[in-house]
């Protein structure tokens, strides 16, 4: 089965924050890369590592089960990785977010 992780984050500059949410995908084995601009920094909404949509990441169109997740363990995780970072690089893989 193919996972993969959705990101929800929104850039701070001086705790305030943005009223834009960014959303990334990524499929197992890539890397999501988290930017923001100049003077600004992560801030991590959510994120989520695991398989909960069957049209993400499933270019052989399997039939999966949908409700394998980890929304509190990764948005913990990528909130010690990627908050107060300008820019963040997320490995998509099960070693940096145990399902």
């Amino acid at each position: 089965m193919s996972l993969y992780i959705i990101v929800l984050w929104t850039c701070l500059l001086f705790n305030t924050v943005s009223s834009k949410i960014l959303t990334q995908f990524g499929c197992e084995g890539s890397t999501v890369s988290l930017t923001c601009s100049y003077g600004y920094y992560i801030s991590i909404v959510r994120a989520n590592y695991g398989r909960f949509s069957i049209s993400v990441c499933n270019h052989l169109a399997r039939e999966w089960g949908t409700d394998c997740g980890s929304e509190e363990r990764s948005t913990e995780r990528l909130k010690k990785m990627c908050n107060h970072l300008p820019t963040c690089q997320v490995p998509v893989n099960s070693s940096l977010v145990p399902t």
